[in-house]
């Protein structure tokens, strides 16, 4: 089953201004700001657009440090490793908590395509 946002040219002009401000503040920015930043108010979209640039560039996101960085010298390669682990460890356990619905959905179907 494939899920996925649609990219529209919305987005992705929140995403060039949010990565513009990312790449001119080597600085971790949080969500309030980068907010600010596109002109919303809440933190959904603020996540939603830095998910889409995460897909091709180096964002840096971790439990260690607050809000979001871009990747861009040698000094943010132990930052973008704890990202990375955590994303790794995220991914883990969605995997076995998708398991149980997928069981699900599948018995579901089999009985639906039973009782016709």
């Amino acid at each position: 089953m494939k899920c996925e946002k649609p990219t529209t040219t919305r987005m992705k002009e929140k995403a060039r201004l949010i990565y513009d401000y990312l790449k001119a503040n080597d600085r971790f920015v949080g969500k309030d700001e980068l907010a600010r930043v596109i002109g919303v108010s809440d933190e959904r979209t603020v996540r939603d657009v830095i998910t889409f640039i995460a897909m091709s560039a180096p964002i840096i996101s971790n439990s260690k440090q607050s809000g979001y960085k871009l990747a861009r010298k040698v000094s943010d390669a132990e930052a973008v490793k704890h990202t990375w682990i955590e994303l790794s460890s995220r991914q883990l356990e969605l995997g076995k908590r998708m398991k149980p619905l997928i069981r699900f959905y599948n018995k579901a179907k089999a009985k639906g395509a039973e009782n016709g």
